[in-house]
């Protein structure tokens, strides 16, 4: 049998990186170039994920659910991000003790029951198998 010899993509990636110029990397002397450089850095990504095209709109924000839980509360918001464009999510409060508290974002992936997994909402047996299997409930 041949020895094995485990897959390294690590120093191919270096030698990409390398290679190709970072046209964004921050070289700044100065506040003010600073400043130049976060402006375009900003324009950017605007711009690569499509931030620059969206229509703006009012949030109108509503809170369409609320739940007591052992420790917190749990609220379901909706806000609009663009017109007739709606994004639900929600907002764990602490009951244990009093605020002002900071914001903790838990972003989530699109399989294993999304933001419904993170919150504990055991909307069915397969997202309650991947909270239990996979302490999914870090929102929690």
């Amino acid at each position: 049998m041949s020895e094995f010899t485990p897959y390294q993509i690590q120093p191919h990636l270096r030698r990409r990186y390398d290679a190709i110029s970072r046209k964004l990397a921050v070289n700044a002397s100065s506040i003010d170039a600073w400043r130049f450089w976060h402006a375009e850095l900003l324009a950017k990504l605007k711009e690569l994920t499509g931030y620059a095209t969206m229509v703006r709109t009012d949030l109108n924000p509503q809170i369409t659910e609320e739940r007591q839980f052992d420790g917190y509360i749990r609220q379901r918001i909706q806000i609009s991000t663009e017109p007739d464009v709606v994004m639900p999510f929600y907002v764990l409060i602490p009951t244990s003790a009093s605020g002002p508290f900071p914001a903790v974002l838990t972003p989530h992936g699109h399989s294993s029951g999304g933001k419904y997994a993170v919150v504990n909402e055991r909307i069915n047996d397969a997202v309650a198998k991947t909270i239990d299997d996979h302490n999914y409930d870090y929102g929690v």
